[in-house]
């Protein structure tokens, strides 16, 4: 089985990194588009349906993780989305979501949401948390 580029672990890293930082006011969201666009970029060196060929892998799963708690959390507390045109990131994001073992592993986005309120500048008020105790999963919308 391949391993991903050398620079995929770095691209994976600076988003968390940038997601960090645009979560505590730090960045704006141009900081967070920047760095998707670039691992985008960097997607597109694969053309297998998983980043070591045609199995799952932990990379798969490295990078799942954080962009699937960036689209909740960014989706939730600023209304914003991983743009169309982004289609590698877009494209295996769909290939996880089809994966049975992530979808049968994955929080809630709910769970997630509750997760990330504890930043002082999103906190989520009261009338949401109704919402909050209904179990939804972004990969089913």
């Amino acid at each position: 089985m391949a391993e991903p580029s050398p620079g995929f672990y770095n691209e994976v890293f600076d988003i968390s990194r940038v997601f960090s930082r645009f979560i505590n006011n730090n960045y704006n969201i141009e900081c967070v588009i920047n760095q998707l666009s670039r691992l985008d970029q960097v997607l597109e060196n694969y053309k297998e349906p998983f980043l070591t060929g045609n199995e799952l892998a932990f990379c798969d799963i490295f990078l799942f993780v954080r962009l699937y708690c960036l689209q909740v959390v960014l989706k939730y507390f600023k209304n914003f989305t991983i743009p169309e045109n982004m289609k590698r990131i877009n494209n295996l994001l769909s290939q996880l979501y089809s994966q049975q073992v992530i979808r049968s592993s994955c929080p809630a986005d709910q769970d997630i949401i509750k997760q990330y309120s504890c930043y002082n500048q999103m906190r989520i008020p009261l009338s949401e948390w109704k919402f909050l105790n209904q179990v939804c999963f972004s990969f089913e919308n």
